[in-house]
């Protein structure tokens, strides 16, 4: 029994570990901006956005202005205030992603509101272009990527959340057996910390695997609107790297004390 709940332990960590970093830093829309923006925001992203400005307002206002707001909007762009800007972005990306679409929109094609970011600069040139700068300015990412669509995760996102406490639920209890019912527990301390392990490096490759789908299907967009999700979407692998490396840390160490059980116990 000690055996089969070990193994049923295993295989319920290996698939609860990517589902859980998915419910936690992808489905959850606060997790998602926060871990987007605090490594997301690459100079490519920052030149990219500065120049997407100045044009918008060299557009509504002339281009001799444009020419005066580029270096403000370069300036904005390495700001706190950007910052705070930038996680607009990503949530609208978010809400794209994950919420229905709404009936009045093309749901094959991506667009972000630079509203707030053009006119912040727009006040900076001349306190009353803001104002005057029409609005909504929406720049579109996607070129009917099938990936990119409207609401395309919303229904996977429900699967994600249930499943992976189910499989953590399951891994735990099967854990618990394992321990309770095995004639050396330190033996199989030391299966459950390998386990753990092997559970790190498949959601490290499941992750990688995303990441480089993801990327393949925004490869024919614009360069500078593919950086704006690509840096997204390698934020978030980052974000699965800590969580790889922490629970294979964690499984290293209960090997560790499975070792030190089986000597000292048997």
């Amino acid at each position: 029994m000690s055996a089969a709940a070990t193994v049923i332990a295993i295989v319920a960590m290996t698939v609860a570990l990517p589902l859980l970093w998915l419910r936690a830093d992808v489905v959850d829309p606060r997790r998602f901006s926060a871990t987007a923006a605090e490594l997301g925001a690459t100079d490519t992203v920052r030149t990219f956005v500065a120049t997407m400005i100045t044009e918008q307002i060299a557009k509504a206002a002339g281009t001799l202005t444009g020419s005066l707001a580029k270096p403000l909007a370069q300036r904005y762009t390495r700001s706190p205030a950007f910052i705070g800007d930038f996680v607009d972005l990503v949530d609208q990306q978010h809400a794209w992603l994950f919420d229905p679409p709404a009936p009045d929109v093309d749901p094959t094609v991506m667009r972000l509101d630079l509203t707030r970011m053009v006119r912040r600069v727009a006040r900076q040139v001349a306190p009353m272009l803001g104002d005057q700068i029409g609005g909504p300015i929406r720049l579109p990412v996607t070129q009917r990527s099938a990936a990119l669509r409207a609401g395309r995760y919303q229904r996977a996102a429900a699967v994600v959340s249930r499943w992976g406490i189910v499989a953590l639920g399951i891994a735990v209890v099967a854990a618990v057996a394992a321990l309770a019912s095995s004639a050396s527990r330190g033996t199989t301390l030391v299966w459950l910390g390998l386990g753990m392990v092997l559970a790190s490096g498949v959601a490290w490759s499941l992750g990688a695997a995303l990441v480089s789908r993801i990327r393949r299907s925004t490869a024919g967009i614009d360069a500078g609107a593919r950086e704006v999700v690509d840096s997204t979407v390698g934020a978030l692998a980052v974000q699965l790297n800590r969580w790889s490396r922490a629970v294979a840390g964690l499984g290293a160490a209960v090997v560790v004390l499975g070792v030190v059980a089986r000597l000292l116990w048997g």
